[in-house]
């Protein structure tokens, strides 16, 4: 088990997505922390590297945070209940993060596809990450860059990233939690895309 980064699902009245995910995850070598809001919990048997923890009716932010709060590992990664991170995207950028330490936050490429088209090719997503650095050694300036590409979903500094979510704590806002995590990530450091497959 690899127990230096924490994968974060939070979920919301969405059991029949967190099964497929709960399939996925349990194959690859992490430690998950499922938070759901919904209002009834979860009633499955788990696999021994995810928890899951209920919290009804709670914010998103307050989700991630108490995610947050249980985590031990030095990285945490945010991950959307239908999307499927890439176990050697992920282990990339730890390495990238273990050796680059003016650098907090750190993602790959993604691509996409539509369930309703089976036949559908996948297709690139956020085609603005590519070659995408926000590694200026100015705070402003990567503050001032930081709406470029999501940064909710990269792989952070866990301490980082907690700081960045409490600031956003109770605010019911989707979109302002998200911009939140990019702006108060980047005042503390640099942010890279790396050329290998993400989610």
């Amino acid at each position: 088990m690899n127990e230096e980064i924490t994968i974060i699902i939070p979920s919301h009245n969405r059991h029949h997505i967190l099964n497929r995910a709960i399939e996925y995850f349990t194959k690859l070598n992490f430690l998950v922390v499922i938070v759901d809001s919904t209002k009834k919990p979860l009633n499955i048997q788990l696999p021994n590297n995810i928890k899951y923890i209920h919290l009804p009716g709670s914010f998103f932010s307050n989700k991630i945070y108490y995610g947050l709060e249980v985590t031990t590992t030095s990285f945490s990664c945010l991950c959307a209940d239908d999307d499927f991170l890439s176990e050697s995207g992920l282990n990339a950028g730890k390495e990238f993060l273990q050796k680059k330490m003016d650098f907090v936050s750190v993602q790959g490429n993604y691509i996409h596809f539509n369930p309703a088209n089976p036949i559908e090719l996948y297709s690139a997503l956020y085609k603005k990450m590519n070659h995408y650095n926000n590694d200026s050694e100015l705070p402003e300036a990567r503050v001032m860059n930081a709406f470029e590409i999501p940064h909710i979903f990269a792989l952070h500094r866990t301490s980082v990233l907690k700081s960045a979510v409490n600031i956003s704590l109770d605010i019911p806002y989707l979109s302002v939690v998200e911009k939140t995590i990019a702006l108060v990530t980047m005042c503390y450091g640099k942010h890279k895309v790396l050329p290998v497959f993400w989610s």
